[in-house]
């Protein structure tokens, strides 16, 4: 999974994700995950992008 976000993890950290409906149009609960961070680069204006594994889905 790759994410955009302002937060720069640790290597290997692993962080909580949500991904939610685009704009909300299914009336369904977000994907929530643990994700293993593999990578973390900038991109610019203070976003990193976050590459990871899928370690455990939540729900």
């Amino acid at each position: 999974m790759t994410i955009r976000a302002a937060y720069v993890p640790g290597e290997l950290e692993v962080i909580e994700v949500a991904v939610a409906s685009p704009g909300a149009q299914l009336d369904r609960p977000p994907l929530v995950t643990r994700l293993q961070v593999k990578r973390c680069h900038a991109v610019g204006d203070g976003i990193y992008e976050i590459g990871g594994a899928i370690v455990r889905v939540l729900g």
